[in-house]
């Protein structure tokens, strides 16, 4: 996502309106025009390039953060219509979400037949063992692939024992998903359990496992992207959120991408559907990398 002097430019900003960039990530330039072009484009090279492969994604992130839902926005795309495969906890609802390890698996009609999307218990900001959601013990055995399916997470802080290793179930890519208010609120140099739990993230992810950072609730941050979601690249308040995300997870900017998941509406929308069809790929294109590497050794 390199950005020249010309893609920095600043609109104009008018009274009420947040300053935008003139596109701070660009398209190729045979999917210029956005809209249903390139989401047609997106939608024809992931089923072209991953109908038929057998890749691994695994999501991880806080509570809250909207891992489950966007399970549910790419089986919603892939369907053509709003998908409950995984669920969803209401942001009014304390608590943690997923208590188990979920794998979602793709149909033949899907975009991604053969991807398998792993679903986890998310961590949260408590500083009570109790109340600490996934822990490390199961965060690493989840990305060392040593977890079964349906395996129930402990958030007591308990030690577990019985981890088998099932290579078949070692994610190729892990999706770390944070949401933006989170981002936005985070101290970079503070010393709060947020910021550790973040920062070590990295750390848990084995060197044969790629990853990138998905960041939700992006129109929560920015009114003009909940007014038009086509301006998520163009504005410069999510623009921000995406720099901060590099220096939190140290990923770079092409490995973090700013979205806003299906929660209200009642199917989906050409426009929506690329950002989340953005990282899909990405994610995917990165998971087939570390495959091919594996299969080296």
């Amino acid at each position: 996502m390199d950005i020249t002097s010309h893609q920095r430019e600043v609109w104009p900003q008018t009274p009420g309106r947040e300053a935008l960039y003139s596109q701070w990530c660009c398209f190729p330039p045979e999917k210029e025009g956005g809209g249903n072009s390139t989401e047609s484009y997106l939608r024809k090279k992931i089923k072209s390039d991953f109908g038929n492969v057998r890749l691994n994604l695994c999501l991880v992130g806080h509570t809250g953060a909207g891992k489950s839902a966007f399970i549910n926005s790419i089986v919603s795309i892939s369907k053509g219509r709003i998908a409950d495969v995984s669920s969803v906890k209401s942001e009014d609802i304390g608590g943690v979400g997923t208590m188990k390890l979920l794998r979602i698996q793709g149909k033949t009609t899907d975009l991604f037949s053969q991807v398998n999307v792993f679903d986890t218990m998310g961590f949260t900001l408590a500083k009570s063992p109790e109340d600490n959601g996934i822990t490390d013990k199961d965060l690493k055995a989840v990305l060392e692939g040593e977890v079964e399916i349906n395996y129930k997470f402990s958030s007591a802080g308990s030690e577990r024992t019985g981890y088998h290793k099932r290579q078949e179930n070692k994610p190729h890519c892990v999706i770390i998903v944070v949401s933006a208010e989170l981002l936005q609120n985070m101290q970079l140099h503070g010393d709060s359990v947020l910021t550790r739990k973040m920062g070590n993230l990295h750390s848990f992810i084995p060197s044969d496992v790629s990853r990138i950072v998905v960041i939700t609730c992006c129109d929560k941050i920015s009114e003009s992207v909940h007014q038009n979601v086509t301006e998520i690249y163009k504005s410069k308040t999510i623009y921000s959120i995406v720099q901060k995300a590099t220096k939190v997870f140290g990923t770079p900017e092409n490995m973090v991408f700013p979205i806003i998941n299906y929660y209200k509406e009642l199917s989906p929308n050409p426009e929506k559907n690329v950002p989340i069809l953005y990282a899909l790929l990405f994610a995917l294109n990165f998971a087939a990398d570390r495959q091919e590497l594996r299969t080296q050794t």
